[in-house]
């Protein structure tokens, strides 16, 4: 997710999402700047309301970088969910995956009942065949 900030036509460089939205020039080591160009001006504001411009950067400056870029896509994640449903957020997301977890594994335990009940028939039906061939012929 590792950008630099994008040159305009006249040599410029237009800002991050984060140093526009503060009005100060976007430098070349800018460390918000890969994880909000300036086209991503609303994720950047969804993650300044609940985070806060100093929270996202402390995280930035502590973590390794393959963790950077994992806790900052969660946090934009996290922030265009509140967003998106101030009341329910992430939760309602949570909510909906356990559901289907709950409804895969009540399905998967149906398919294991279902293969139980059809290895058995297969069972009984080889074992009356297996007697079936032990019965003496009948004489003529």
């Amino acid at each position: 997710m590792s950008i630099n900030p994008i040159s305009g036509s006249n040599g410029t460089t237009q800002a991050c999402a984060a140093c526009e939205y503060q009005r100060r020039h976007c430098a070349s080591d800018c460390i918000l700047a890969p994880y909000f160009p300036h086209d991503r001006q609303r994720q950047f504001q969804n993650a300044h309301k609940l985070f806060g411009i100093s929270y996202m950067t402390k995280i930035i400056m502590t973590l390794n970088p393959p963790e950077k870029d994992i806790a900052m896509r969660t946090i934009v994640f996290q922030s265009d969910a509140r967003a998106n449903d101030p009341a329910g957020g992430c939760f309602r997301f949570i909510q909906e995956l356990q559901r289907q977890i709950e409804y895969s594994q009540a399905e998967l335990d149906l398919v294991f009942h279902q293969l139980a009940k059809c290895r058995a028939l297969v069972a009984q039906q080889r074992q009356t065949s297996h007697l079936q061939m032990q019965e003496p012929a009948g004489g003529d």
